[in-house]
């Protein structure tokens, strides 16, 4: 995942879910986003 490319999308463009990340992935991303946001 490269999240220094964020965008946003709506909402309705989600009509099903195709999966899910594990925890450990998502802990990755959040961390990642943090970063890239300045949150750290």
């Amino acid at each position: 995942m490269n999240v220094s490319q964020i965008v946003t999308l709506d909402r309705e463009r989600f009509l099903n879910k195709i999966g899910k990340l594990k925890s450990g992935k998502m802990v990755d991303v959040e961390e990642g986003l943090k970063l890239v946001i300045g949150l750290n």
